[in-house]
């Protein structure tokens, strides 16, 4: 018993300095970690096992059990991962409709704002005799300004008003081409104006009233180039003639507009919040599953893994001497992991 204890001891000295030698009293500790080539020899290695005392290492089971718990690992995580890239995808989309959304409320706004310049500038031009300023520009300017902006809204509306895939909110589509003899969107004074618009043969809806409008402006800043403008009266005259269209279109183009606007900002809010709600869930899900992950992986995989590393451990520990200290990484894991097992008073 002391003949080991000092073989023991020895041993530590030599591996806490670090020292490389032979050690003959060890000769009988059999090493052989598969087959000694060089020596020729075919014997099995003693090695620890739950099971048996005497076999050879199971490199191959080692291995599977290690790829085992990798695998596992990379499941667990991709299943996170997989979680973050839906919600990628998801709010990249929410966030592509919000934005399409965006725009076109601030087109239809676009469209009440020019139209409402527009009218206001054919009457300071009649008022004014075109002396008061609109938008840093003389009211005739504007005028013909907003004619040829009211000729491209017409345009614009058609495309502006689609989502990606070229459909229109069912409700901004009726307003924008579908007739409506009864002016049932309108009240007060602005369906009496829609009435005698319906009476007159026009058409109802944005199209018609903004290719309606266009042209009374087009023939209003005509009709003051030649309009006699010796007195105010005369100009004032002049204004009157042929615009008993001009302020139904306009109302019923801002309302309408108007009413575009307000239908969008209630799908864009519903959006807002629908693209919110979905976030709180995928942070909840994403929450849970990474909580559920941390368990396993701190109660499971780091358990089984501890479990391979003390089986290691417990096979080093027989190892011969002079092969650990011929290792760097083996003598310096041993240090480290199973210095207390020599430390024997």
């Amino acid at each position: 018993m002391k003949e080991v204890f000092a073989r023991i001891k020895k041993f530590q000295k030599s591996l806490i300095n670090e020292e490389i030698s032979e050690y003959n009293w060890f000769q009988n500790i059999t090493h052989d970690l598969k087959i000694v080539s060089s020596l020729q020899i075919e014997q099995r290695v003693q090695v620890y096992s739950k099971k048996q005392d005497n076999q050879k290492i199971k490199y191959k089971k080692f291995r599977r059990r290690y790829y085992q718990y990798i695998l596992k690992v990379i499941l667990y995580i991709s299943a996170l991962v997989s979680i973050n890239i839906w919600d990628w995808i998801s709010t990249k989309n929410s966030t592509k409709v919000i934005y399409s959304l965006q725009d076109q409320l601030q087109f239809a706004n676009h469209i009440s704002n020019r139209v409402t310049v527009a009218y206001t500038s054919f009457a300071l031009l009649f008022t004014t005799n075109n002396t008061m300023i609109v938008e840093r520009k003389k009211p005739l300017q504007s005028m013909i300004d907003g004619a040829a902006e009211t000729k491209a809204l017409q345009n614009e509306v058609i495309s502006q008003f689609q989502d990606g895939k070229g459909n229109y909110n069912p409700e901004v589509k009726e307003i924008l081409f579908v007739d409506d003899p009864s002016c049932s969107r309108f009240t007060g004074d602005n369906h009496a104006k829609c009435l005698l618009l319906v009476n007159s043969g026009q058409l109802v809806n944005m199209i018609s009233a903004l290719s309606v409008f266009q042209g009374i402006l087009e023939n209003k800043y005509l009709d003051f180039e030649k309009a006699d403008k010796s007195t105010q009266g005369k100009l004032i005259a002049a204004a009157y003639v042929n615009i008993e269209a001009l302020l139904p279109n306009f109302v019923l183009i801002a309302y309408e507009a108007q009413f575009i606007a307000d239908i969008i900002d209630g799908v864009l809010t519903e959006k807002i919040e629908g693209t919110r709600r979905n976030r709180s869930w995928v942070l909840g899900v994403f929450s849970f599953g990474l909580m559920v992950v941390s368990i396993f992986i701190w109660f499971h995989i780091l358990k089984r893994i501890r479990e391979v590393y003390n089986d290691f451990k417990k096979v080093l520990q027989i190892f011969p001497p002079g092969l650990v200290l011929s290792s760097y990484l083996l003598k310096k894991f041993l240090k480290q992991t199973s210095n207390r097992s020599f430390l024997l008073q």
